[in-house]
């Protein structure tokens, strides 16, 4: 369930169609910024780093490589190029595929490890960390923001969608401020569940945590 909530067989999450749902993202992302009067490069070879970012955006005063990934890569490949740009100056910010967003229920998603990885933090202590997400087929992207783990893979989270056109260049840098998310119900409720079910079923110590948490209604 990933992005206008359309099935995994609609969208191109598929690995041999993963090219070229890659390739219409760059484009698509490439104008967005042109229309915009932005600088940018796409796919500019960067010698000294020996690295090709997908696009290469000038807003003074920096020099941001975005990097539009949809497939996963390794944790090792994933730091070594963000430390490179960073060691050059340049603004790294990764753009998820909108492939790669897994909603799994009205607020709890789930990321990956390279997901984590892509978490843009910012200094301030009022500001949420957040991913964006971008997909070129429901032209729209996706903020997860005011994420509360519930595991090494499943996050509660707000998400807002919003059509390209609707999206500026400002967005990629604006601090997403966390804002009065209501989700503390959903977060006893998992809390809940998970007393519940960390137990075997059949188990007494299970038996006895489901007579402690089972009559009560968070």
């Amino acid at each position: 369930w990933h992005f206008a909530h359309r099935s995994k067989a609609s969208c191109s999450s598929a690995t041999e169609a993963e090219s070229a749902y890659h390739l219409e993202g760059k484009r698509m992302l490439y104008e967005w910024l042109e229309k915009q009067g932005a600088a940018v490069k796409l796919e500019p070879y960067l010698p000294s780093l020996k690295q090709r970012p997908d696009l290469l955006l000038h807003t003074h005063p920096r020099t941001t490589a975005l990097e539009f990934q949809c497939s996963s890569i390794s944790p090792e490949l994933f730091t070594k190029r963000s430390k490179s740009l960073r060691q050059a100056r340049f603004v790294p910010i990764w753009l998820l595929g909108g492939n790669r967003l897994r909603r799994t229920g009205a607020n709890t998603f789930h990321l990956s490890q390279m997901d984590w990885l892509a978490l843009r933090k910012m200094p301030r202590n009022d500001v949420s960390p957040h991913l964006i997400y971008f997909c070129p087929e429901a032209k729209q992207f996706a903020v997860l923001t005011d994420l509360i783990a519930c595991g090494t893979s499943k996050v509660l989270a707000r998400v807002t969608f919003s059509p390209i056109s609707s999206f500026s260049i400002h967005d990629l840098y604006r601090s997403q401020l966390t804002g009065k998310f209501h989700i503390p119900m959903a977060w006893l409720n998992e809390k809940k569940q998970w007393r519940l079910h960390v137990f075997r079923s059949r188990s007494r110590s299970h038996r006895y945590v489901q007579k402690l948490y089972g009559h009560l209604s968070y």
